[in-house]
């Protein structure tokens, strides 16, 4: 385990994590604790809907936003879109970063050197 979030149990409500590296890319697993049973949080309502384990979130780092979000896109439609340009070097955070809404398929502009994001969700009734 590379990582344990000790904020995740008091702000969600009862979950727990465990960020696991693999090679050079990380997997977290999140999962409800006894005290999200307690408080039907909203994880537990999904698996209790969905009668067991399910998937809940993927959150995916790629070379290519633009061809990618597109991609995905035409698979579902797009619920939410956001992004975040830092122009700064990667780890000095996006505190102080203002946001936009990102429109699907475009690149994000950003200097050499500095990093990016893009929050992209999609309905999960899109996918099943």
């Amino acid at each position: 385990v590379a990582f344990r979030d000790p904020g995740i149990v008091p702000v969600f409500g009862g979950m727990f994590n465990a960020l696991l590296a693999m090679g050079d890319c990380f997997l977290e697993i999140v999962s409800p604790t006894d005290g999200g049973y307690a408080k039907n949080s909203t994880s537990v309502k999904l698996l209790r809907k969905n009668g067991g384990d399910c998937g809940y979130m993927a959150i995916l780092q790629v070379d290519d936003i633009a061809h990618t979000s597109s991609r995905i896109a035409k698979l579902g439609r797009v619920a939410m879109a956001s992004g975040v340009v830092v122009q700064g070097e990667p780890g000095t955070g996006t505190a102080q970063e203002k946001g936009f809404r990102y429109k699907i398929g475009e690149p994000l502009a950003k200097a050499p050197g500095t990093s990016a994001s893009a929050l992209v969700q999609w309905h999960p009734k899109d996918f099943g």
